[in-house]
């Protein structure tokens, strides 16, 4: 709901000011309120594989929206990385599609690898070069980003590492067992 009221009131702002970091800011937050918005639902608007398609759609150009947002905010006039994320946009809705409709599911895990890596690099950025700024708003959007990232870690501590900790565990406690028992 946060996400949605957020993108909400950029592209408001978009309307009266036409900012073009507003409508990047809007736009990935309404998109990624999409994204959220599939886990609470009992049942899709749409069948499968086409909602499939809108919520991965969903998480692999929300946050790339976001980074255009943030590069905007650095002022970041290099065009090599604009035209990077730009290309990373235009292709992830072919690559979503194939991903699904051919059922070649690892096309879409090794985007999610290419997401995870250019988010990375644009965190680290900003970042970097929002702490030695002047600006507050730059000094501000850095510290954010070291926010997300602290959540982002804590988020993938939590979905991939508890869920197979039971499973380390027995397999380590085997081991020794066996080890002991030789």
């Amino acid at each position: 709901v946060l996400s949605f009221l957020l993108g909400i009131l950029a592209l408001l702002l978009w309307l009266r000011q036409r900012a073009q970091l507003f409508l990047w800011y809007g736009l990935g937050e309404l998109i990624w309120a999409l994204h959220m918005f599939d886990v609470q639902l009992v049942s899709t608007p749409l069948a499968w594989p086409w909602w499939g398609m809108l919520i991965l759609s969903a998480f692999a150009i929300g946050p790339a929206f976001i980074c255009k947002f943030a590069l905007a905010v650095m002022e970041m006039p290099n065009r090599r990385i604009r035209n990077i994320l730009n290309s990373y946009l235009i292709l992830s809705l072919p690559l979503v599609v194939i991903s699904l409709l051919a059922e070649q599911f690892w096309l879409w895990d090794l985007w999610k690898i290419v997401l995870i890596l250019m988010c990375a690099a644009i965190s680290f950025f900003v970042v970097r070069k929002g702490l030695k700024s002047e600006l507050l708003e730059q000094r501000v959007l850095a510290l954010a980003v070291v926010g997300i990232v602290v959540v982002a870690l804590r988020d993938m501590l939590v979905l991939l590492l508890l869920p197979a900790l039971p499973l380390l565990l027995h397999l380590l406690l085997k081991s020794r067992l066996n080890s002991t028992l030789s």
